[in-house]
């Protein structure tokens, strides 16, 4: 009888450490887990300090999660693709491209300043709230180009030139 005694408090000390481990293991668990969520929230605050935040507007041009330059890009691209339809007498049609003219912003100031002034550690926030910013600029052109191009719209083609008449009094 003395050892069915023996035996039975023994199992009762290995269920006790067998908790402990069971406990020990949840916790690296979670430890680990808080690493990782911690380890991503300062990747992610880096990333931030580069690129725009998610829901970012600038200009009318989607930055979202873009860097500095890929903004720019995006504006240069959005600006040369400009087209101006010109319409005139007897149904004639012409177009002015951003891209034929040399149409190009000047940046008063600049993106940079935008993503300067953001705070990378401010992430999360990104995801709930949208950011429409706007940057001063200006539209610059090449004169010679615009010049050439405006003589060589259909309108001043010498067979669709309508030549003015005196106005008479019937």
């Amino acid at each position: 009888m003395k050892n069915n005694y023996i035996s039975k408090s023994m199992a009762g000390g290995k269920s006790k450490t067998r908790r402990n481990e069971n406990n020990k293991l949840l916790f690296y668990i979670l430890l680990g887990f808080l690493i990782q969520v911690v380890g991503l929230y300062f990747f992610l605050s880096f990333y931030y300090s580069n690129h725009f935040f998610y829901h970012t507007v600038i200009n009318g041009i989607n930055a979202s999660n873009k860097t500095e330059k890929q903004v720019e890009e995006a504006i240069n691209a959005e600006v040369s693709s400009y087209e101006l339809t010109l319409e005139g007498r007897n149904g004639l049609k012409d177009k002015i491209t951003g891209e034929n003219i040399g149409l190009h912003p000047v940046y008063e100031s600049s993106i940079k300043d935008l993503l300067d002034k953001q705070i990378g550690f401010a992430w999360p926030v990104s995801f709930f709230k949208s950011y429409d910013r706007e940057i001063d600029t200006m539209l610059e052109l090449d004169e010679y180009s615009l010049d050439k191009l405006l003589d060589k719209l259909v309108f001043f083609k010498e067979e669709n030139v309508v030549e003015p008449v005196n106005a008479r009094i019937s």
